[in-house]
């Protein structure tokens, strides 16, 4: 549980390839309206895979930079803590368990529509899912 936590009381910003900040989430239980264009994905995913490990070409989509960083566990203080990962689209929740299986990640954040947009964070070794961010009128 406390891993999942850990893994909880994140933010994100993301960033395309060349550095222009495209979104942020500020936490969990952030509302807010992102990735609101028609023209965005479907679908994306936040994989825990350092971002200078990966190039464009090894995924099917769009690679985005993804900064993470940690917030302390009463989600009101930034911590210094961040790492660079990576954000995928149009990759399935069940396409995502199966690179899981092969790139050795443990978790994942998946953002999808259901009416409005949502993400979940996914923790692969407890089978568990959290409703991590959500739009404002879901």
């Amino acid at each position: 549980m406390e891993k999942m936590q850990k893994n909880t009381n994140v933010q994100f910003e993301i960033y395309d390839l060349e550095g222009k900040l495209i979104e942020k989430i500020d936490g969990p239980g952030d509302i807010g309206v992102w990735f609101s264009s028609p023209y965005s994905p479907f679908e994306m995913t936040i994989l825990p895979i350092p971002f200078n490990s990966v190039k464009a070409s090894d995924f099917k989509s769009d690679l985005y930079r993804v900064v993470r960083t940690q917030l302390s566990e009463d989600l009101n203080d930034v911590l210094d803590e961040s790492d660079e990962i990576i954000m995928v689209a149009d990759y399935t929740v069940e396409e995502i368990k199966e690179l899981a299986k092969n790139m050795g990640f443990d978790h994942f954040y998946h953002i999808s529509w259901d009416a409005e947009r949502y993400n979940i964070l996914y923790d692969l070794e407890g089978d568990d899912e959290v409703i991590y961010a959500m739009s404002p009128d879901l």
